[in-house]
């Protein structure tokens, strides 16, 4: 049996095969796999899953860079097909999902590149929405919390093919097991045995105070199966945006957006307005104290992050454009310091230095921008998007959409 899924399906799926974090072994290094046995994920030898796990992340970037590819007209270069279907091997029940990418400008339909995904199927009724590994965390650990609300995510995305059934003793209060089944079961199910078990997670440190601590990201979002779904999902436990709101990736990103974003990514406090400290907020004439942003445009004009545009606005309702984004991220990369190079002319004006980019669309860089892009290029941050030839263009006039935003900020401050 086949079905056919869209690219937001198939992206999702290889999303959340697999997605448990590396716990050791940082010395293996992960790599493209066209033809992937996914039961290496939870294989008994700690390097042969380390080694999976870290494919997989490589294999899932690399799709997800050919999905974000755009051509001169803004227009997916690439488009893809997944296909799934059982298959019987040596009385073992298998799931093959296959993905197939091939170009949109190409009337013919050729297959450029084609992946496999192979898994054990435990049960037809469950997908592949929960890693089968038996996972041990300690909830007094900062860590440890964030890779129990990863798993929260993960078992809310899944929970109409799941039963979570919560185990806790009166003998160790701060002590839960949560056992994994598949497929909606009962409690008769589960005692006879008869029920699947998938996984077994067991938290230790389960005190009130821990628990609230967890950051519950609602699997009813708006950027489910979305191709930054887990940068964004990241951030919200992170607590660099709003895990109880909408987030709205593909919005083109304000200013004053962009500037909060930047400010929670880097624990830049906002700044409150009062009599001592009022001067920062009469840079710009057109950032009212009484808005929401005002803190947040205060205390990054103060770490010097963004200027504004000289002639003391902000303009924090605009959108900000790529070039500005790559004024700003360069300037975080390089530990807060302007990559900009700066002469005088005989008058004492500020001339930039006029920086070829290695972008083909590099006459349309402004000069006072140019230096960024190259910088973030070169320090791999800063692709584009990829034209005829094997190129790429910046297009340094465009709005920045707040996922790619938000991705690029997760780079940058790694």
């Amino acid at each position: 049996m086949k079905n056919k899924k869209s690219i937001a399906m198939a992206m999702a799926t290889v999303s959340t095969m697999g997605a448990v974090a590396p716990v050791f072994a940082a010395e293996i290094t992960g790599e493209i796999v066209k033809d992937m046995d996914l039961d290496l994920l939870t294989n008994e030898v700690p390097e042969v899953r380390v080694k999976a796990e870290k494919d997989l992340e490589v294999t899932k970037k690399y799709l997800e860079e050919k999905h974000a590819e755009k051509d001169t007209n803004g227009n997916p270069v690439f488009k893809f097909e997944q296909t799934s279907e059982v298959i019987t091997v040596k009385d073992v029940k298998k799931v093959v999902t296959r993905i197939k990418i091939s170009r949109n400008d190409d009337v013919t339909n050729k297959v450029v590149e084609e992946f496999k995904f192979t898994q054990t199927q435990i049960d037809q009724d469950f997908g592949q929405e929960v890693p089968v590994k038996i996972e041990n965390v300690d909830i007094a650990k900062e860590a440890d919390r964030t890779q129990l609300s990863k798993y929260v995510y993960q078992l809310n995305k899944a929970i109409n093919k799941i039963t979570v059934k919560e185990v806790k003793t009166d003998l160790e209060p701060a002590k839960i097991v949560l056992n994994i089944y598949a497929g909606k079961v009962g409690d008769e199910q589960i005692d006879s045995g008869e029920a699947v078990k998938l996984a077994e997670i067991k938290i230790d440190g389960a005190t009130e105070g821990n628990l609230n601590k967890i950051v519950l990201v609602d699997a009813k979002n708006d950027f489910l199966g979305h191709w930054a779904e887990d940068t964004i999902v990241d951030a919200m436990i992170a607590g660099i945006v709003d895990n109880t709101a909408k987030f709205n990736p593909e919005q083109e990103i304000t200013r004053a957006q962009f500037a909060k974003m930047i400010c929670t990514a880097k624990k830049i406090q906002p700044i409150k307005y009062n009599q001592v400290n009022k001067d920062k907020f009469e840079k710009f004439t057109d950032v009212p104290v009484t808005e929401w942003y005002a803190g947040y445009v205060a205390a990054i004009a103060e770490s010097g992050l963004m200027k504004g545009d000289g002639n003391k606005t902000f303009r924090p309702e605009e959108k900000i454009s790529r070039q500005e984004v790559a004024v700003v991220l360069a300037t975080l990369e390089n530990n807060g310091k302007s990559v900009e190079e700066v002469t005088t002319d005989v008058n004492g004006n500020r001339v930039h230095k006029d920086t070829k980019t290695n972008f083909v669309d590099d006459s349309e860089i402004a000069v006072w921008a140019d230096e960024s892009v190259e910088h973030l290029r070169n320090k791999g941050l800063a692709k584009g998007y990829a034209v005829s030839g094997g190129k790429f263009e910046y297009r340094p006039v465009n709005n920045m959409s707040r996922a790619e935003a938000l991705t690029m900020i997760t780079r940058v401050s790694k």
